[in-house]
This record gives structure tokens, sequence and C-alpha cells, in this order.
């Protein structure tokens, strides 16, 4: 195959296929052999890499995009799984650690570990690992970037008395030409107590995760002419 032009890999790959198929009902025709572990392996590639021609006998095989990303990987690792982040490509297992980063400690230790399959998110796995975390260390603060923020990891950092600290945030460059959620006064529960002119608004409250304020107009417009902010005719915040 690995001589093959691209244009003819995917009548080879039929091919293959087809072979594949083949194999499989002599092996399930055979009771010594349709009770193996590699019977189970080919028909798992052929269920989740192909589709049966409704017009023609025969498989063809999945699109890319068409085939799941826990589906069979290399046929030796039957848990490996494929993910696609920023443009890289990995197939098998995604490596967590933590470990202590004081400054003051002679040597650093690892107080945590875990291996999971790679579409595993990082939001997932923090939120597995917080309450055994803080059973075997104690820790009250951990560091992450993030790709672990998200409201569960909140909720279950704040049931266990843990502060995240959070580096290297996803998502876009702020607009400096607008004002930021960050410049509002919340308290605990996200309902807004001041907007950034420190002034409190008119009525206030938190509702399917988001958190709603009324303020008097012309205070909006005057505090946006001083900052030079682009202030638009509806304003919504949401904090999730």
């Amino acid at each position: 195959m690995y001589k093959t032009k691209s244009s003819e890999i995917e009548n080879r790959l039929e091919y293959v296929i087809d072979l594949c198929v083949e194999l499989k009902e002599i092996i399930q025709g055979n009771e010594n052999l349709s009770i193996n572990n590699e019977l189970l392996l080919l028909e798992r590639l052929i269920n989740e890499q192909t589709v049966k021609n409704a017009s023609e006998k025969g498989y063809k095989i999945k699109r890319g995009k068409d085939i799941a990303s826990n589906s069979l990987q290399p046929a030796y690792d039957v848990d490996a799984t494929y993910r696609k982040k920023a443009e890289r490509q990995s197939s098998g297992y995604i490596l967590n650690i933590s470990e202590t980063c004081d400054n003051n400690n002679e040597i650093q230790l690892i107080t945590d570990y875990v291996v999971e399959k790679n579409i595993v998110s990082d939001v997932e796995i923090i939120n597995s690992r917080l309450e055994i975390i803080k059973e075997n260390t104690g820790c009250k603060e951990i560091v992450v970037d993030g790709g672990y923020y998200g409201k569960r990891t909140f909720d279950t950092s704040k049931d266990h008395g843990i502060i995240i600290k959070y580096t290297d945030m996803t998502g876009g460059k702020p607009d400096e030409n607008k004002i930021s959620v960050l410049e509002f006064k919340l308290d605990e529960d996200n309902k807004i107590l001041r907007c950034p002119a420190n002034i409190e608004p008119l009525d206030s409250y938190v509702a399917n995760g988001a958190s709603t304020a009324h303020f008097i107009k012309s205070d909006c417009v005057k505090y946006a002419k001083e900052k030079n902010f682009v202030l638009p005719n509806h304003i919504k915040i949401l904090i999730q």
C-alpha cells in the first residue's frame, strides 16, 4: 500500500476490506476459530471504518471525518483513540501529572498522575482527580493552564476547598475598545454589584448561568465616552 498512488488508494483499501470480509466469513464458519479475539477485532474494523455499499456488492471506506475518534486505531492497542487538537493529530493516550511547585522545596515531587484515552478533556480529568489530590496532599492551591477552566471545575474545586489559578487562558484576545466583564464587581454568586464606573445597578439577578443588571443609560454613555469604549445598544453578560 505504501507504494500506491493517491488516486488508487481508495480502490486498494476497498479491495483489502473485501478480503477482510471474506476472511471473517471463513472464520465464522469454523467453530474452533470463531471465538478468538482476532475475529472481534476484524468485525470492529469493518463496522467502524466501512459502510455497506447499497447499490453494489461490497463495502466502501468511510471518509476520515465520518470515522469516530474512538474507533479502532492500531490493532495491537484496542483502547487507543484519535484526536486532532490545534492542527496536531495524535493516536493513543494522554498522561496528566500534578507536582509540587514551591520554590522553597529542594526538590519537587509528583503528587498525582493518570492515563486516559486522548479524547478525554482536561476538564474531565481535573474534575476526576481533585478529590484524590486533596485527600493525598491536603493542597489548597493548584496552578493549571486555561484548558482546565470551566464551571464544573470551579464548582468541584470550591467543594474541596482548593483555589485554582489559571495560566494561558483559552479564547481570543480581548478587544481593548470594549468593556470587559472583569471590570464589573460581582459577589460570590456572580451577581453584579457595581459596574466599571462604580455605580450600583437598578436591579441585578442571576438566572440560568447568566448575570443580568440594569443601569441608567446616561451613566453608561458617559463612562463609555470617557474611556473611548464602543457601547452597544444592548449589553448581555454571560458568566459560565
